[in-house]
């Protein structure tokens, strides 16, 4: 049996002209356990589908490009896998390549709700168990750059995202329910608009009847390692979206670079288009669930633009064992001062402890409450801890400035 097949071995092209998407869904049905991709430039003018126990390896200097108006109607993209409808594929690997969304004629429409609407993605996983993506470039994307659902174990690593050409609600990796056990290293974005929406989307919760989130399912996302993410332009680093599902055991470490909106979002959907919480409703206020067992270390980031209206962290989700370690606002880089860098608010009565303050952050996140104590960091300079509990209603906020450590528990 042969091990391994070259999509030019069942007629592909590479010149950028032809179309070449039969030769790779031939290459991607032969049985091979490894299929390669040559240097060239491949228009795809039809959804690829890859099946379990794949392995897809592609020239690092191959472009993968869909072809004009390709992605028409819901479940069209790049490349998804055989069982995204039913049923489970096990052990796919893709790596290597620049994977072209050609945004212009590719993208979602500019509604909110088609029942057959195509979501826009280049790329979309559901029903994996064991999946690799490592070193792509992503590039152009109509509307998330990748979706995940279901999906059970799972590495993604060195991943560029690029983008020319603007697109709305352009998460990088955009991760919804039921998905686990997973490790997310090294993901950058350096040109400008880049991602337009959340690098990293841990939505547990969503509008899942939006044209780009068909076929998502709202479900707890837990155990997952998130090491390395950089970007000079994103709209926010991290998002997660936690209504009823939960979100669990999130390591996140080393995070850098610029924003135009927000570090960590978890303002659970109050203030999309489509909020999930009614406005003015208990819950609203009151606090949803959950995000728990939680921690993200070394944060060194700056504001690229001026005015967004959020803070840096803006937390309005209840929490329990959620921690921020060595957060760090890169003032000589900072182009809006004005910028909160925490505000807490519409979350259940919690105990909140910070390390590493100074004076007038610690008096303004206290007002007038709490338990402060004098202490040292590291480089021996002056600082203050304080613990808190909050009540319904509290808002505290942080105004500028990082901090050693903070900790937050749902009392």
């Amino acid at each position: 049996m042969i091990k391994s097949i070259s999509v030019k071995d069942l007629g592909a092209i590479g010149n950028g002209k032809a179309d070449d998407s039969a030769a790779f869904q031939r290459a991607l049905d032969s049985g091979c356990g490894t299929v390669t991709v040559p240097m060239g430039r491949y228009k795809i003018g039809k959804t690829l589908y890859i099946g379990s126990d794949t392995k897809l390896m592609v020239h690092p200097k191959a472009t993968i490009r869909l072809a004009d108006n390709t992605l028409k109607k819901r479940g069209d993209f790049l490349i998804t896998n055989k069982s995204h409808d039913g049923g489970q594929d096990r052990n796919i690997t893709i790596c290597g390549g620049l994977w072209d969304g050609n945004n212009l004629t590719n993208r979602k429409p500019d509604v909110l709700f088609d029942d057959n609407a195509c979501s826009g993605a280049i790329m979309s996983f559901k029903n994996v168990e064991g999946l690799t993506l490592s070193g792509l470039t992503l590039k152009d994307s109509g509307g998330y750059f990748t979706r995940f659902c279901r999906v059970n174990g799972f590495l993604i690593e060195d991943i560029d995202f690029v983008s020319t050409e603007y697109a709305p609600n352009n998460d990088g990796l955009h991760i919804g329910g039921y998905v686990e056990n997973g490790v997310i290293r090294n993901i950058h974005a350096d040109t400008p608009n880049t991602t337009s929406d959340d690098l990293i989307a841990l939505n547990a919760d969503d509008i899942i009847t939006r044209c780009e989130a068909l076929d998502m399912e709202c479900g707890y996302i837990r155990n997952l390692v998130i090491d390395g993410l950089s970007a000079r332009y994103c709209a926010s680093f991290v998002r997660m979206l936690s209504i009823d599902s939960d979100i669990t055991n999130i390591k996140i470490s080393n995070v850098t670079g610029g924003i135009t909106g927000m570090v960590i979002n978890m303002d659970a959907a109050r203030y999309c288009m489509t909020p999930i919480i009614e406005p003015g409703s208990e819950r609203f206020t009151k606090g949803v669930w959950c995000v728990k067992d939680v921690t993200v270390d070394h944060v060194r980031v700056h504001a690229v633009d001026l005015g967004h209206y959020f803070a840096y962290l803006t937390l309005e989700s209840n929490m329990h064992n959620f921690k921020i370690n060595d957060f760090v606002r890169e003032d000589r880089l900072e182009a809006d001062h004005e910028r909160k860098t925490l505000i807490i608010r519409n979350i259940s009565p919690s105990r909140i402890s910070f390390e590493g303050l100074n004076a007038v952050q610690a008096a303004e996140f206290a007002n007038g409450k709490g338990e402060t104590a004098d202490t040292e960091n590291r480089y021996g300079e002056k600082t203050v801890s304080l613990e808190i509990d909050t009540e319904y209603y509290d808002e505290r906020t942080i105004s500028s400035g990082g901090f050693e450590s903070l900790t937050i528990d749902q009392l």
